[in-house]
């Protein structure tokens, strides 16, 4: 019977790029636990005074093996050469600091190679993961920049949701201007006589319609960042 040919992953490494990666999933250990199975030789670890921690060293393999979930919008990866290592959740790839071994982790596993599109930002040029379904690639969504030093909204699949968002402000921006404008009209006399309080409203008014101007031309020019492929 012939072999069914395997699907090609794009390389987004270098030259020593590892494919697949192993993400590690951990667990809340019980109050009553003393000891760990280490993920790696399968030796018992004593985690007594040490459950603050978020892993420990084995003393046989002298791995570590994690004993509490990862920190908040970080994850665990076990490289190839055994290597534990923390990464951010949205990382695409990571690079294993062990001398001997300095490859390139892809972060992007087999079964969500089907699932999970790559988009590559048109503001920052960088690759990043948007969770959305295969079949809906093509529908108009608005998606943030995971990259902290970009953090911008771009659109995907097209501007059709990003321009519908410009005409709602358009509207808006519309009618408050033209409240304020038959407000500022039908209150001249009052006015005068309010001491100026009534120009804070005026300048309120304003003030929020021309903040909604501003997201219509937001809206109106936003970039769109095109599909790298789906991993």
């Amino acid at each position: 019977m012939e072999a069914k040919p395997q699907k090609q992953f794009p390389d987004y490494g270098s030259l020593g790029y590892a494919r697949l990666s192993t993400t590690v999933t951990t667990f809340q250990l019980p109050l009553t636990s003393s000891c760990v199975t280490c993920k790696v030789c399968q030796s018992y670890i004593d985690i007594i005074g040490k459950r603050h921690q978020y892993v420990v060293k084995c003393n046989e393999c002298h791995e570590a093996t994690p004993i509490r979930n990862a920190p908040r919008g970080k994850r665990y990866i076990r490289c190839g050469c055994k290597c534990l290592l923390v990464c951010r959740d949205a990382a695409l790839r990571v690079s294993c600091p062990r001398p001997n071994c300095k490859r390139t982790i892809s972060l992007i596993s087999s079964i969500a190679y089907d699932k999970v599109p790559v988009f590559v930002c048109a503001y920052c040029s960088n690759p990043f993961r948007f969770d959305v379904p295969q079949d809906s690639l093509n529908v108009s969504n608005l998606v943030k920049c995971p990259r902290h030093y970009c953090k911008r909204v771009s659109a995907v699949g097209g501007r059709d949701l990003a321009r519908k968002w410009a005409m709602v402000f358009l509207m808006l921006s519309a009618a408050l201007f033209t409240v304020g404008i038959a407000l500022v009209c039908s209150t001249t006399q009052a006015a005068e006589s309010s001491n100026g309080g009534i120009y804070v409203a005026y300048i309120g008014l304003f003030l929020i319609a021309l903040i909604c101007l501003l997201r219509t031309y937001h809206y109106w020019t936003m970039k769109v960042s095109r599909i790298e492929g789906t991993v």
